[in-house]
């Protein structure tokens, strides 16, 4: 989030840009603010931010007479900001991240919690309190065989089904919950 300063710095050239019909070069932007006593340092720091994290305005380019020059222009997403303010717009979208990330710490909680009550079924099969009523993991002449309870465990198709069916869930939904939150998320500077 920006401070103070810089707040009012990017409302100066949101302002500005759209004072001069939603197109500015990047010399006129830096010369009208550092007119009005803002340091360089912080004005680039402003303009990298509403430019790639919030994409309030975009870069592009000109060529006149053999010569490229540099502008600025509002998107859509700042004439939204410009129309309601940016302090308001931006505590919007903060809002916004951190609505999206409690589904996904939810999602997470629920994929350990699944992850673990295999795990706790597999102890509780293989160290069950009283192995002589489950014949199936005795061997024969009576006593337990633990290398071969693992395998005949892995080997169950039942088992081994079930948690094919498992990591496939987890995994479909790992997907889908990960192009919907790469699809939405601003990128950092």
């Amino acid at each position: 989030m920006l401070n103070e300063k810089q707040l009012i710095i990017s409302e100066t050239i949101l302002n500005f840009i759209k004072e001069k019909e939603n197109i500015v070069s990047k010399y006129e932007l830096q010369k009208y603010l550092l007119k009005d006593s803002f340091e360089s340092k912080e004005i680039d720091v402003v303009t990298s931010f509403l430019e790639i994290h919030y994409k309030l305005i975009e870069p592009f380019t000109k060529i006149m007479i053999s010569h490229e020059y540099e502008y600025f222009r509002i998107t859509p997403e700042g004439n939204k900001a410009i129309k309601i303010g940016i302090v308001k717009y931006l505590a919007r979208k903060e809002k916004e991240n951190k609505k999206s990330k409690t589904p996904i710490i939810i999602s997470i909680i629920a994929l350990v919690i699944a992850a673990i009550q295999p795990g706790i079924a597999l102890y509780n099969l293989i160290w069950a309190e009283n192995k002589t009523k489950n014949s199936y993991y005795q061997g024969e002449n009576g006593n337990n065989n633990n290398d071969s309870i693992i395998s005949k465990i892995l080997s169950d198709p039942i088992f081994v089904e079930k948690t094919k069916d498992i990591f496939k869930h987890d995994t479909v939904f790992l997907n889908e919950l990960k192009r919907n939150t790469t699809d939405n998320r601003t990128p950092s500077p």
